[in-house]
């Protein structure tokens, strides 16, 4: 079992075993995230994200606000780069 020291709940905790994000975000977050605090996000706050601000993912904007609402929730740094 792979760990990672999640920037969220602050523990090493088991790794992120299946998709994510594609592209840098989708690496990154496996680097950081802990599976159980990215299941909180997918299932969780990241649908009422998503339904709240009515956002429509093929939208670029509308992803971006999306990564975002993600970064906050999962309190990852600003994008690296």
């Amino acid at each position: 079992m792979a760990t990672v020291q999640c920037c969220k709940c602050k523990q090493e905790q088991e790794a992120i075993s299946g998709p994510t994000y594609g592209g840098a975000v989708g690496v990154e977050i496996k680097r950081r995230v802990c599976n159980d605090c990215w299941q909180s996000w997918l299932n969780g706050f990241g649908v009422k994200v998503i339904n709240e601000m009515q956002l429509n993912m093929r939208n670029p904007e509308h992803v971006a606000m999306l990564i975002q609402q993600m970064r906050m929730f999962l309190t990852m740094p600003p994008e690296e780069g």
